[in-house]
């Protein structure tokens, strides 16, 4: 090969090679350093209706400094995985609120009570909501489940039997409900409301809703109007429920329209996998006013009966909470039959004299705790009786075995260890007074 030949290739070998030689060093200097980085994996699963999740889930990473990070899982195949610099976290997820029906905070704009609102002319989609801390230490993986709770009820059917022919229009309003939800899971706005209007079917007597529909629970016990327009005149016929309308409940209601001037309403609240079942029951005439069959008592849930908060009523049956607690009544190192002993001792000390039978509260009892967290605290704060705490584990038994429930308005976990930061509040099952 001639010299000039020689020459010609080594100058391109050369260059070729201080090309590459700048660009690896370009790429090098683009990738941002780690510094004290950590890798945060967040895991979601339901709590509610066989652990399914509602999407999408927006997930909103708080620290000191507010709202850092903001991601969205769309469908379950996603996965979310975020570097974060080492430090303490607060993890907020909404799950089912699209940005079609939803106006979603923006990261910028984001706090913890921020209003996940509605939009006009859109119904409320299956929300669940969640919170959960992390801890990041520099360098590490980490990972953090954040188990969701559903936010709505669900008024699956409403259905109205024996109107009268040449009735024009029925129609069933709910209210008050909750307005709004913030991104923590607590409701604002008591001013919501319910309204179906019902269409007649082919028997020309009865008259249903044509779908389902989601809405935010009940402000208190709410009341329920049925109006039937007939020949240019409705009537209004209210009943006030004795219970609120919870979360996680699926609500069926059913009327018979008996006489011109009589109608008699059974409402059935269905569980399924989403809650507990019951059944209410109420009649109601055409003076407009709700008349209700007389009870065993005149005990209801939300009353302070022998200076305990009531639970539940079922017939002349109530379920008390004692207005005492006890933090910590266990070590770790307590054997079985000590830690039964200890128990006997604290629930004997933390009840309430002239009541037996004080045992720990259930974890259908804990969650109805949780379902109406501050409405409790309200009753007990008006009464001078000790709160439930907010955030902090309370003893709870789950078919017999002691388990510890992390217990607040928007959280409810069950946990299998129990230690010397969880609290007894014991309860207590009565025969009323007559």
């Amino acid at each position: 090969m001639k010299k000039s030949e020689l020459s010609k290739w080594y100058t391109i070998f050369v260059t070729v090679f201080l090309l590459c030689a700048c660009s690896n060093r370009d790429i090098t200097e683009d990738i941002p350093s780690n510094g004290n980085s950590s890798h945060l994996s967040v895991i979601t699963r339901g709590v509610d209706d066989g652990g399914e999740v509602s999407y999408p889930v927006a997930v909103y990473i708080f620290n000191a400094d507010g709202c850092c990070a903001v991601e969205t899982l769309e469908t379950e195949e996603d996965n979310l995985s975020v570097s974060l610099p080492e430090g303490s976290y607060e993890l907020y997820a909404i799950a089912g609120a699209s940005t079609e029906d939803y106006d979603l905070p923006t990261q910028a704009a984001a706090t913890t009570t921020s209003m996940v609102a509605l939009k006009e002319g859109k119904t409320h989609s299956d929300l669940m909501c969640a919170h959960a801390t992390a801890t990041l230490t520099d360098g590490a993986d980490n990972s953090v489940t954040l188990s969701l709770k559903r936010k709505i009820m669900q008024v699956k059917e409403v259905t109205i039997k024996s109107v009268p022919a040449g009735t024009a229009e029925v129609s069933v309003c709910i209210a008050p409900l909750w307005e709004n939800i913030k991104l923590d899971g607590s409701y604002d706005g008591e001013g919501g409301k319910q309204e179906l209007t019902l269409t007649k079917q082919a028997d020309g007597r009865t008259w249903k809703n044509e779908t389902a529909v989601n809405c935010l629970p009940s402000v208190g016990k709410p009341s329920i109007t049925i109006s039937i327009t007939k020949d240019g005149t409705k009537k209004e016929y209210t009943y006030v429920c004795t219970e609120e309308l919870e979360a996680n409940s699926k609500l069926t209601f059913e009327g018979t329209y008996t006489e011109e001037i009589q109608v008699t309403m059974t409402a059935t609240v269905e569980g399924a996998q989403w809650g507990e079942n019951r059944t209410v029951s109420f009649e109601f005439n055409g003076s407009n006013t709700a008349t209700v069959p007389p009870a065993a008592s005149t005990v209801s849930a939300g009353d302070i009966y022998k200076g305990c908060y009531v639970l539940a009523v079922n017939g002349n049956k109530a379920t008390l909470l004692s207005p005492n607690e006890k933090m910590g009544p266990f070590n770790k190192s307590d054997s079985e039959e000590t830690k039964q002993e200890k128990l006997a001792t604290e629930l004997a000390k933390n009840g309430v004299d002239g009541i037996d039978g004080w045992r720990v509260m259930t974890v259908a009892e804990a969650q109805l705790i949780h379902g109406n967290f501050s409405g409790i605290n309200a009753i007990l704060t008006e009464n001078s009786i000790s709160n439930i705490k907010n955030s902090v584990s309370y003893m709870v038994s789950d078919n017999g075995a002691l388990k510890k429930a992390e217990l607040s308005a928007s959280l409810f976990q069950l946990e299998d260890s129990l230690d010397g930061y969880t609290y007894l509040r014991p309860v207590a099952e009565v025969t009323l007074d007559e």
